[in-house]
């Protein structure tokens, strides 16, 4: 009730993508900028994009159309109450991916050190974006200050060069196709021409 759907000029229901940028591991997240990009693209096309995560973890100005869930003190839970309001949802290999396969909301999910056949497996609604580099996959687990592996080229970078190279036309055109299909069959199942 906090957070209510809104309406577009035409009546319909404006869209909602919830959007997880930080992670606890260094080699999870999404470039920022990148990031930045795709969901601009996004919200340009009249989407409602809510960023998720720990206190403070974002300096992201709230705007018309754009929420930074993390100003506000939110539970997990109440989160994931956020989240079920949400269409789609963006996140890299970490909690929210998860939670919105577990919620059953479409999701476009973003892998580096993890082959995303490993992690999907139980989400069909999760489309996973990835890349073919010589590193991937590292399967490289933090430990200590070890960010990314030694000897690959992540290390040198200071980023995951895997999900670096996942372009952001991409990543806003699949979860573009994604509400697309759910409105889809949403309406045929109104109509009942689909059934459970």
């Amino acid at each position: 009730s906090t957070f209510p759907n809104h309406l577009d000029d035409k009546g319909d229901i404006v869209p909602r993508l919830g959007v997880q940028a930080v992670t606890s591991a260094m080699c999870r997240p999404y470039d920022h900028n990148k990031l930045d990009a795709g969901c601009n693209v996004l919200h340009r096309r009249g989407w409602e994009i809510f960023f998720f995560g720990e206190p403070r973890s974002l300096n992201i100005n709230e705007s018309d159309r754009v929420t930074n869930l993390t100003l506000r003190s939110l539970t997990f839970r109440q989160s994931a109450a956020v989240l079920a309001t949400c269409d789609v949802v963006l996140a890299p290999d970490s909690a929210l991916a998860h939670l919105a396969g577990a919620l059953d909301i479409p999701c476009v999910a973003l892998y580096g050190p993890f082959p995303w056949q490993l992690r999907t497996a139980y989400h069909p609604k999760t489309i996973a974006l990835s890349t073919d580099a010589p590193c991937a996959p590292c399967f490289h687990h933090v430990t200590a200050r070890q960010h990314f592996p030694a000897d690959g080229p992540c290390a040198k970078t200071g980023r995951c060069e895997v999900l670096a190279a996942i372009n952001p036309a991409r990543i806003a055109a699949k979860i573009c196709a994604l509400h697309a299909a759910a409105l889809h069959i949403a309406q045929h199942r109104n109509d009942g021409r689909l059934t459970e």
